[in-house]
């Protein structure tokens, strides 16, 4: 699972073209459309279109998601008590 690579191809910025971001399936893998695009059948050699994400945006995604293989995301308490920001943030 880990050494399967998946392509995430950007949307075009203005005239520039399109930009391939590669991945392992493993950091993907807190990625709702990626798991849905691997349930369908994907062998990983296929390129996924994210067509909403401008390159800058996509290559920010990319790095969310490494980032997050490496280090797990901790847990938002719910509910969120507080009437703002600064007393939510303590309560974390």
């Amino acid at each position: 699972m880990s050494d399967t690579i998946i392509t995430l191809r950007s949307a075009a910025d203005g005239d520039a073209s399109p930009e391939d971001f590669t991945i392992t399936l493993e950091e993907g893998s807190i990625s709702v459309l990626i798991n849905d695009t691997f349930e369908e059948g994907a062998d990983g050699d296929e390129v996924i279109d994210i067509a909403r994400a401008k390159p800058r945006c996509l290559e920010k995604i990319v790095e969310f998601l490494k980032h997050y293989r490496v280090e797990a995301m901790t847990d938002v308490a719910i509910p969120i008590v507080g009437n703002s920001f600064d007393e939510v943030r303590r309560c974390g």
